[in-house]
């Protein structure tokens, strides 16, 4: 049996992403509880006709195993960009998804100098997910607050911003949902 990540639901269930060996032990993966948590969210969106998954873009700016962008194409998003700083996540990311170029860019860079707007014009609507590694919340959370300021100031588009936290934070107009020791972020505008 392979070892990996699974996606969970959509046109690619069942489908394994590796890991590189230096991320084997790794603990912050997101859980499948959490995962499956925040498209339940973007799913009730899409039903209530507030967004369309189809016509809509997806970003993650921590990017990591790539588990969850992959998640989101496989469950309807048109299009999914892919931040990684590390080059070594980042190269094996490149491996793992080079099947996906026409819905999945990868881009190896820092997320905290994000500047998305001319891709992002073409979508009606923008959802972000934020899982910064865990260490920042102590270190950069003042950034990590201030790049999500940044995102909703950009450009014309509807967005969803999806942040997982280590505790809870408690940001103006965000909603919490706790799962266990992990929290949603949840805001839209």
């Amino acid at each position: 049996m392979k070892k990996g990540l699974k996606v969970q639901s959509g046109s690619l269930k069942g489908r394994t992403i590796s890991i590189p060996e230096k991320l084997k032990s790794h603990q912050n993966f997101t859980s499948s509880m959490v995962k499956e948590a925040i498209f339940s969210i973007l799913e009730s969106y899409d039903l209530q006709g507030q967004i369309s998954k189809k016509d809509s873009l997806f970003v993650d700016l921590f990017a990591g195993s790539g588990q969850i962008g992959l998640e989101a194409i496989s469950r309807g998003f048109q299009k999914c960009i892919m931040y990684e700083v590390s080059k070594e996540r980042f190269s094996h990311l490149a491996n793992n998804l080079s099947e996906y170029n026409e819905s999945i860019t990868l881009y190896n860079k820092d997320a905290f100098r994000l500047s998305l707007s001319n891709q992002t014009e073409a979508f009606e609507t923008v959802v972000y997910f934020l899982d910064p590694p865990y260490s920042f919340w102590e270190s950069k959370e003042h950034e990590i607050y201030n790049l999500v300021e940044n995102i909703f100031e950009a450009g014309l588009n509807q967005k969803i911003v999806i942040i997982q936290s280590p505790r809870k934070v408690e940001w103006k107009d965000f909603q919490i949902k706790s799962y266990g020791n992990t929290h949603l972020l949840i805001h839209a505008n």
